[in-house]
């Protein structure tokens, strides 16, 4: 089995280990990327990475 390629913000949120209201907060302030499927929002696993690996690499 293929690993999804978007995923919902409860998965959004497990994958960087916060809450899904931060999640929301983040979308709604630009700081994850979001698109909207079928009128829902989903999250591409591509910029939830990406995100990690910039706030790791910020921190050392």
């Amino acid at each position: 089995m293929t690993a999804p390629i978007v995923v919902n913000q409860q998965s959004a949120a497990a994958m960087l280990s916060v809450s899904t209201k931060t999640v929301k907060r983040w979308t709604d302030n630009g700081t994850i990327p979001s698109v909207t499927l079928g009128g829902l929002v989903r999250y591409r696993v591509a910029d939830l990475e990406s995100l990690v690996a910039s706030a790791s690499s910020n921190q050392g």
